[in-house]
């Protein structure tokens, strides 16, 4: 019966940690899609100045920038999806 309110608590904390992470990897995914509209958008000025490959490393340089706060975000995730199962199962 306890286990409730610990539960509640514990999905209330998961917003609140990963708030920061959610928007830091939301504004770099905003970045690389402004690129690749970009390139869309000027793809033949793109093509014609031989710029393929320097747009790709630079996408998959903005892409790459995201890695870290997307992996925190999963950890901190999990880590309370992982407690509140556990409350739950094992109380």
């Amino acid at each position: 019966v306890w286990t409730g309110p610990i539960c509640v608590f514990l999905m209330a904390l998961t917003p609140m940690f990963t708030s920061s992470y959610i928007a830091e990897a939301l504004k770099i995914t905003e970045d690389a899609n402004g690129l690749a509209e970009e390139c869309i958008l000027n793809v033949k000025t793109v093509a014609s100045c031989n710029g393929e490959d320097t747009m790709i490393e630079k996408y998959g340089r903005i892409l790459r920038n995201g890695l870290k706060p997307s992996i925190k975000l999963g950890a901190v995730s999990g880590f309370f999806e992982g407690f509140f199962y556990t409350i739950l199962y094992v109380f």
